[in-house]
This record gives C-alpha cells, sequence and structure tokens, in this order.
C-alpha cells in the first residue's frame, strides 16, 4: 500500500509482548508545558514520581531555524497536539518495563506517551 509516496504493509494485526530495553523513545504530550526547555525537567520529575530513573533527552537536540528538531504536532481531525520526541536511556528492567506499560504525558489512546525499543 502506498499513501503520498511511502509505502505501508498491511496484514492481520500481530501481538508483541513488552520487553525490557535500556533506551526507549516515544513522542511525549505535556499539555501543561509550553516552554521547550521545560520538557526535559518535567519528564524528568514525571518518572521520578513512577519511581523511573533514566537519562532523558531529545531524540534529536538540534534547532534549525529556530525550530526544535524534537518537536512534532500530531494533527486528529481538528486539534493540533504539540509533541516532543524523547529518549529515556540507561534504564533497567523493570523501569523499562513500567515505563512501557504506563506510558507518559497525555493522550496514549492517540499514541502519544507510549514507549518504544530506541536503536541508533
Amino acid at each position: 500500500l502506498a499513501v503520498d509516496g511511502a509505502r505501508f504493509q498491511v496484514g492481520a494485526p500481530q501481538i508483541h509482548f513488552l520487553k525490557p530495553y535500556h533506551s526507549l523513545q516515544a513522542k511525549v504530550l505535556l499539555n501543561d508545558v509550553v516552554d521547550p526547555g521545560d520538557v526535559l525537567t518535567v519528564c524528568v520529575d514525571r518518572l521520578r514520581d513512577l519511581g523511573i530513573s533514566g537519562i532523558v533527552r531529545f531524540r534529536d537536540p538540534n534547532v534549525v531555524d529556530g525550530r526544535h528538531q524534537s518537536h512534532r504536532v500530531v494533527r486528529i481531525k481538528d486539534v493540533a497536539l504539540s509533541c516532543y520526541w524523547i529518549v529515556v536511556a540507561g534504564l533497567t528492567d523493570h523501569d523499562s518495563m513500567t515505563l512501557q506499560y504506563v506510558g507518559l504525558g497525555n493522550k496514549r489512546h492517540f499514541g502519544c506517551g507510549v514507549f518504544t525499543h530506541y536503536t541508533r
């Protein structure tokens, strides 16, 4: 299947069980955070509230033309959601499983704050 020049494979749904990874990534939506400089601090605080410790950083820390490259706008119907791609590294197996299960931020039913394995 091709959509707007991108190829997709469509098939039967598959179940994948959670596995512990030491580095995870997600688009995180924080409704109450406006300043990009506060995103990482808020993420660290919220992870600490969950009892999770790890190294939090932007997936792409570069700023081009005044725009943070880890910032994305997810549009759902008429609503624009401001998200940031973050990576949480240095996780223990337990913390990794907890973060994948619980997630972080808002709108997880739209795919925000859902953590997956990060490889670079």
